[in-house]
């Protein structure tokens, strides 16, 4: 940094949060490349420009089409831009949003916890934990920077998760809680239920599931008793 502007590291988690002022002569280090455009809030490119910063050091350009044209602006406006600084750092550090411009599917993080010999528990199988606090702190980071953590349905009877964030800051919308199961063999009386009111789903869930096809009578009437559950949300995602 130059002249009289501090080096400080700032960020915004939610659209419209205020943005750190910058003073006249300021160098900005962004991973990601501002705005042009009206979105949930206006363009950052203008705040920049209002702000008389006079140098843009940008990561990565944005890849949304939509937002893409940050860079012309500036350069328009007379400030100074150098594209491509820690790109590969960058494009790391937001992975999960690069992925989704380039791909038509999810990002999916795979977590596993063995032993060196490849076990997941001891020889009796009712260990709970093969890992240690660091790494437990880890996984939940990560679940608070994901849209849903899922399971299959051996682990969830075996188990018997919750399925949420407790060693790391609550993120501002809880995670999808996910089972997957082919026969509706989540017991009503297991956490991921009996906390369905704590954790309600991200959107209202229907009245009633809609139903793939026929062949679904026994999944129906295995969860009628979950009317009684308003904040649970299920689905029949037989495909076989």
């Amino acid at each position: 940094m130059r002249r009289s502007c501090a080096a400080r590291s700032s960020w915004h988690g939610r659209a419209g949060a205020r943005r750190r002022r910058t003073q006249w002569s300021a160098t900005i280090y962004v991973t990601l490349e501002p705005c042009a455009h009206t979105g949930k809030t206006p363009p950052c490119t203008d705040a920049l420009v209002a702000a008389r910063v006079a140098r843009a050091v940008i990561a990565v350009r944005d890849p949304n089409p939509a937002a893409a044209g940050g860079v012309e602006r500036l350069r328009d406006a007379g400030i100074e831009v150098a594209i491509g600084v820690e790109d590969g750092a960058a494009r790391e550090l937001n992975a999960p949003f690069f992925h989704s411009f380039v791909e038509q599917r999810p990002w999916i993080t795979l977590k596993l916890a063995v032993s060196l010999d490849g076990a997941l528990a001891d020889a009796t199988g009712h260990s709970r934990w093969v890992t240690g606090e660091d790494s437990r702190r880890l996984v939940h980071e990560m679940r608070a920077g994901s849209d849903a953590i899922g399971v299959g349905i051996g682990t969830a009877l075996a188990d018997d998760p919750s399925l949420t964030v407790r060693d790391a800051p609550a993120p501002r919308v809880p995670p999808l809680r996910v089972v997957f199961d082919r026969a509706a063999r989540l017991p009503l009386d297991s956490v991921i239920v009996r906390t369905a009111h704590q954790v309600p789903p991200r959107r209202p869930p229907p009245a009633w599931p809609r139903w793939r096809r026929p062949a679904c009578a026994s999944f129906r009437q295995r969860h009628s008793a979950w009317r009684s559950t308003p904040s649970a949300r299920w689905a029949c995602v037989r495909c076989s």
